[in-house]
């Protein structure tokens, strides 16, 4: 009996350790723990070697040790753990059912040790104990996946040291089998899923098999599939199955991936609470998506997404936070990118104070150590090319070679490395010209291209590098063999399947640009291809801001690919790519509302889904310039739908005798524009100025050069004009104050257009000079484009001399249009049969801007003169004028006729607008949502409503062009600010000549209605010396 009672007593101490670590396994209250070890020594002490149950109290000391360890840091813990398991496995034989999960813990023991430590034997013990376990452990029993698994985890931790690819295979093979084991509804199953799947990543990583990446995506999305949300490692399967997605995208730059990233690392942060160790790496993980994202499609939105994401990583992660110098990099990352979209030398040294944190957290033989070198090297590239500061670029080619020296030729970074290395030479060699740093950049471009595969999303970057640098090279030595080579490797990088279409835009540019000095046989391919690059620049997926936004950096292309046809004395050539290439914006929304009956006649069902998902793409387009905000959900829609229409395009195209549908217009197509008399397109490009001339009975464009105009010319003339009318931009009530008195600098300016421009064309066109009665003048359209498109040709002429004075109005009726399409005639544009005009008037504007009296003359006068005509007047005065009232009616009403102050916003040009009741704003992007029958007049009696982006010179960003877009035949706008007392005089000789009889007017004989107008004022002796006072008043359409 004696010998009995220690037995019992030691039994009971080891349940009751059993009970307390089970308790402290759901409260992980450390009282708790530091009981459950002290309690579990004392029974493991006191039970003899004889005992069958001593090697139970052992297991559950070295469990709770090894618990203690994972809260303590401390490696006293877990090198008592693996002691007292030791001796608790040599307890019982290799048959003992306990074994092979004893042998199991004791492997997880060693792993976690190894850790901590980094030794070699710690993670080869782990192995071989975890091996044995699974010998040991016959399929059917319940503990077999649990050590697949972590054996299959030493592997990764072995592999993650060693780079042992053998690890990695073995890896991923414990896990398969660990998955095959274990049915749908254990809640370990998505732990093994999630796990496999990141060694899946791992391996591509280094082997860089698409294979592997898509096996890692089903993994890991079967594991979201089989974790309920309340499951405590959700969250954690969601942030791995964004990573695979991300890693995805940056392979190969399916747009959809990185929505799918994003979607996964939000739902990880939204199930994560802050004081969670993992909030960090999740909110890191989503900011990177983001920035990821802004590289692709360069919409700044997703740059304050992911500065936000990274800043609150950063914030809630100690610096003894094992990821927080990853979680510094990215931050750095987004920086960066800031830098390249803002131009803000404060954003770059945010970086580098970021990056060099994290380089100084991280030792050299961590895996992440080139990343980080690499990202400062990067950094510090950028601080040089802006400060021109040499000890910057020798800090970044420092950080660049430790990047690449620590990093294995396998490794799937080791190009970008290499390539920003290169960069990095090139930088330090156009500044010293040494041709040692020039060549070394071209072997280390060179290199970056050995290791990548054709196909891989970043090849066109290091092909355009190293076309870069070959140009360079060429630059200062004329070698013209590093000509040829640089136009090899712009023209590959412009034709890559893969990659940013803003990288290889640029690629383009620079291919035409060797080719034009080489006069390379590629040239007009190089222009063709550029060209379409365009319309994937400003992608339809992204809203109108950001379109505009993305076609600033292609500001001037196109005139200069226009002015090389013409070199070339291909004028139809140019003709065509100037239409293709300006206004790019209207005519993608235009696609989007295209009529396509002979479709819908031979693929009726493919004609509906495709015209459904055009207008839900229009729709989604202009949502986000609407709203104040707009979810992450509305631009993966919007993506998803542009993805869509796309696809359906190439589909139709595919189809027989649709191989042209949507397809930009050619010559014989456009010759249509001139119905109504010539269109003068006016080219002003760095290489020449030029007008090309479209007529009716001509079957050739006919071409004069503007020989004595340079493009400088037309740039410094539109920054002298606009200094003298740099003021708000609205209709005010006196403007004397706003405008000096130089009537010699108007007349200098028109003096100028006049003998550059204007006359040469009429002389071209042999028109004679008429008298004063505009009836008997014929009508011309001018097309301008670059720096004459903010510049008044329709008032050039020679003012003010004491002999005769000779102007473009004596000649001819001017309109103006800002592309060819928009004088072709629809076929629906129909004689109205009545006239429904919506006239409204804001002469107050709460207090915000000057009084308008005169708006309310103005108004009555058109209302006296539409009383003798069978039409309707719908009038919205003062608080009935609101936006929505507007919106409304502009549907229902052919004519249209604003008084009102106009607002133009230089920051977000389709915000730009019209004053309305309520302090509210009719924007161009309220506007252009209106659906209308074609024809009618636009009467916009407001500042500025033709004046345009100075950046986005051939887009046509203005209210004017906005009339047109929706369907209105005519427009007449102001270039700048207009007088108060004037627009009514201006209104009624226009509405006069329009209802001079009783018969309906004819919007089309708008342009000679304003032309009397202005031809009234000029005679008026009080205002015919004053130029602003009739200068700004233009038509534009037919």
């Amino acid at each position: 009996m004696q010998n009995s009672i220690p037995d019992i007593f030691t039994v009971a101490l080891g349940h009751l350790a059993q009970q307390l670590l089970k308790s402290y396994d759901k409260s992980h209250f450390q009282d708790e723990l530091k009981k459950t070890i002290m309690i579990a020594k004392v029974s493991f002490q006191l039970a003899s070697d004889a005992s069958k149950n001593k090697h139970i109290h052992g297991h559950i000391l070295a469990r709770a040790l090894e618990k203690q360890f994972d809260h303590t840091g401390d490696l006293a813990d877990i090198d008592q753990a693996i002691a007292v398991q030791q001796d608790a496995m040599q307890l019982i034989s290799d048959n003992h059912t306990n074994k092979p999960n004893y042998l199991g813990d004791f492997g997880t023991f060693f792993g976690n040790r190894f850790k901590h430590s980094g030794n070699p034997s710690d993670i080869n013990q782990a192995i071989a104990a975890l091996q044995n376990a699974v010998q040991l452990t016959p399929d059917g029993d319940a503990n077999k996946p649990v050590h697949l698994h972590n054996l299959g985890t030493s592997f990764s931790f072995r592999f993650d040291q060693l780079k042992d690819l053998s690890d990695v295979d073995q890896a991923i093979a414990a896990y398969q089998n660990a998955v095959q084991l274990t049915p749908d509804n254990d809640t370990d199953k998505p732990k093994y899923l999630d796990n496999l799947g990141s060694s899946f990543a791992k391996r591509f990583k280094y082997l860089g098999d698409p294979a592997d990446l898509n096996q890692a995506i089903a993994a890991h999305k079967k594991a979201v599939q089989l974790a309920s949300d309340d499951h405590p490692n959700k969250a954690y399967h969601l942030n791995n199955l964004g990573t695979s997605f991300l890693i995805h995208f940056g392979r190969f730059e399916d747009l959809s991936n990185i929505d799918q990233a994003i979607a996964a690392y939000q739902n990880a942060v939204q199930l994560t609470p802050n004081d969670h160790a993992s909030k960090p790496d999740h909110l890191t993980n989503l900011g990177s998506s983001f920035t990821k994202r802004f590289e692709y499609l360069n919409d700044p939105a997703d740059l304050d997404q992911a500065i936000a994401a990274h800043q609150k990583a950063v914030q809630l992660a100690s610096d003894d936070h094992p990821n927080k110098a990853h979680h510094l990099s990215d931050l750095g990352s987004s920086f960066l990118s800031c830098f390249k979209y803002f131009h803000d030398i404060a954003y770059v040294d945010q970086a580098i104070a970021a990056y060099q944190k994290a380089v100084q957290l991280t030792p050299d033989n961590h895996t992440d150590k080139p990343h980080y070198l690499n990202n400062l090297g990067n950094s510090f590239g950028h601080h040089f090319q802006y400060l021109g500061d040499l000890a910057d670029v020798d800090q970044a080619l420092a950080a660049h070679q430790k990047a690449v020296q620590l990093t294995p030729n396998n490794h799937t970074s080791k190009p970008s490395y290499l390539n920003n290395l290169g960069s990095s030479f090139l930088n330090r060699f156009q500044h010293l010209g040494n041709l040692a740093d020039v060549d070394q950049a071209i072997v280390a471009c060179q290199n970056a291209m050995q290791l990548t595969p054709d196909d891989h999303a970043n090849k066109h970057i290091f092909l355009s590098n190293l076309g870069n640098s070959f140009f360079n090279r060429f630059k200062h030595f004329s070698d013209f063999s590093d000509l040829q080579k640089a136009i090899i490797h712009f023209s590959l990088a412009a034709q890559s399947s893969a990659g940013s279409f803003s990288m290889r835009f640029n690629a383009g540019r620079r291919w035409v640009r060797c080719a034009h000095i080489l006069q390379h046989s590629s040239l007009f391919q190089a222009c063709d291809i550029t060209l379409n690059l365009l319309s994937k620049l400003a992608w339809l997926g992204l809203p109108l801001s950001k379109r505009y936004s993305a076609l600033t950096q292609a500001t001037g292309f196109v005139r200069d690919a226009a002015a090389i046809a013409v070199e070339h004395e291909d004028y139809n050539t140019a003709v065509e790519w100037l239409e293709q290439g300006n206004s790019v914006v209207w005519g993608q929304q235009l696609q989007l509302r295209t009529s396509f009956d002979d479709l819908k006649a031979k693929h009726s069902i493919l004609a509906n889904e495709f015209d459904q998902i055009s207008k839900q793409l229009e729709q989604a387009s202009y949502r986000y310039d609407t709203e104040q905000k707009s979810s992450e959900e509305q631009a993966q829609q919007h993506h998803a739908l542009a993805i869509k229409w796309e696809s359906l395009l190439l589909k139709i195209r595919s189809m027989p005798g649709f191989n042209q549908f949507l397809m930009p217009k050619k010559l014989a197509q456009l010759y249509e524009c001139a119905h109504s008399g010539p269109v003068i397109i006016l080219n002003c490009s760095q290489l020449s100025c030029d007008a090309l001339i479209i007529m009716t009975g001509s079957e050739d464009v006919i071409h004069l050069p503007l020989s004595d105009l340079t493009y400088n010319d037309a740039f410094d003339l539109g920054i002298s004009l606009n200094e003298m009318l740099r003021k708000d931009g609205r209709r005010v009530a006196r403007l004397e104050s706003h405008l000096p008195y130089s009537y010699k600098f108007y007349e200098s300016i028109l003096s100028e257009l006049w003998f550059k421009v204007v006359k040469p064309v009429l002389d071209a066109l042999a028109y004679p000079k008429q008298t004063a009665t505009s009836k008997n003048l014929s009508r011309i359209f001018w097309c301008p484009t670059g720096p004459l498109t903010f510049l008044p040709i329709h008032a050039a002429g020679i003012y003010g001399t004491t002999g005769p004075n000779v102007k473009v109005s004596e000649f001819v009726i001017s309109s103006y249009t800002p592309t060819l399409s928009a004088l072709i005639l629809p076929s629906e544009d129909i004689i109205q049969q009545n006239i429904n005009l919506l006239a409204v008037a804001q002469p107050s504007s709460d207090g915000q801007f000057s009084q308008l009296p005169g708006t309310q003359e103005e108004i009555s006068k058109i209302k006296e003169r539409l009383s003798r005509l069978n039409s309707n007047q719908v009038l919205l005065t003062e608080s009935n004028g609101t936006v929505e009232d507007v919106l409304d009616k502009l549907q229902k009403c052919s004519w249209v006729h604003f008084a009102c102050h106009g607002i133009q916003d230089l920051r977000n040009p389709v915000n730009s607008g019209l004053l309305l009741a309520n302090k509210q704003r009719l924007k161009l992007s309220d506007v252009v949502r209106v659906t209308r029958p074609h024809g009618g007049l636009a009467f916009l009696s407001a500042c500025q409503t033709a004046t345009g982006d100075k950046r986005l010179a051939d887009e046509a960003v203005h209210l004017a062009a906005g009339m047109l877009f929706i369907g209105y035949g005519g427009v007449i706008a102001t270039m700048w600010s207009i007088l108060d007392d004037v627009a009514p005089k201006v209104a009624e000789d226009v509405y006069s000549q329009l209802f001079s009889d009783d018969s309906l007017p004819d919007y089309r004989q708008a342009a000679r209605a304003l032309h009397y107008a202005v031809e009234k004022l000029q005679q008026d002796p009080k205002i015919s010396s004053k130029f602003y006072s009739w200068l700004p008043f233009v038509h534009f359409g037919l």
